[in-house]
């Protein structure tokens, strides 16, 4: 059930509390949810046993509902593998060096390199790739 990552819409990142992972957490319900589960269920009802909040955008944060789809642990991980997020991706060091200095949002960056957000973001912050200047 693999959907297309084209999105017409720029994401909606969550502002207030976030996981260290990204997501963003908020009440729905009574108890602590993902906020984009929460977009989910407000924008097109409840979830099916089964099946998962998916993103297309790759932006944990993100809560836009058009950026969403549903999914099985399965599609999951061959959307990981096809978009790269499961750390194949090799960049050069050329590379990095242009990441730090790119003033563009991480979301749009990463998509550029074909890598996700957390990727540039460690990148910036010296995370890794620590000897590159």
């Amino acid at each position: 059930m693999y959907q297309p990552t084209h999105l017409d819409t720029p994401c909606l990142e969550w502002q207030k509390t976030r996981l260290p992972s990204g997501y963003g957490r908020t009440f729905f319900r009574g108890q602590a949810e993902y906020t984009h589960r929460v977009a989910w269920i407000t924008a097109y009802g409840e979830i099916p046993e089964g099946m998962i909040v998916l993103h297309r955008c790759d932006n944990p944060p993100c809560h836009n509902p058009e950026h969403l789809f549903l999914g099985t642990h399965a599609d999951n991980s061959r959307d990981r593998d096809v978009k790269l997020r499961n750390g194949r991706r090799k960049l050069t060091s050329d590379q990095v060096r242009a990441i730090r200095f790119d003033p563009r949002p991480q979301t749009e960056i990463a998509r550029s390199y074909g890598v996700d957000q957390s990727s540039i973001s460690n990148i910036k912050n010296f995370k890794t790739w620590k000897w590159v200047a």
